[in-house]
């Protein structure tokens, strides 16, 4: 009983903790995702970009700067702060790639 609790716990804390707000939510294929944009109203047609965290330690403090892996377009409203997004030839994605609106220069 008690090892079946702790895997329960266990695979909802992981499962929680892979979704989470500006995340992939779901890779149908290298060319279609769906996404979680927190805190983004996104249209049909807007770019996202994915990108991971680069981190160092510079002496007792962490530094980080978001790496570019690829970019998309949005092709269709799913739910809430959720979006299917079309991948750009060339991005080598993964579950683990954060995505945000690219902001408009």
């Amino acid at each position: 009983m008690k090892k079946s609790f702790f895997f329960a716990v266990f695979a909802l804390s992981c499962a929680h903790h892979q979704h989470g707000p500006n995340s992939i939510v779901v890779v149908h294929s290298q060319s279609e995702v769906d996404v979680w944009l927190e805190d983004a109203t996104a249209f049909v047609g807007d770019k996202v970009i994915f990108y991971k965290d680069e981190c160092r330690f510079v002496g007792k403090s962490r530094t980080c700067k978001k790496a570019l892996i690829g970019k998309g377009t949005v092709q269709k409203l799913l739910g809430e702060s959720r979006y299917s997004v079309s991948v750009d030839d060339g991005s080598i994605l993964d579950e683990h790639a954060k995505v945000e609106k690219e902001q408009k220069k």
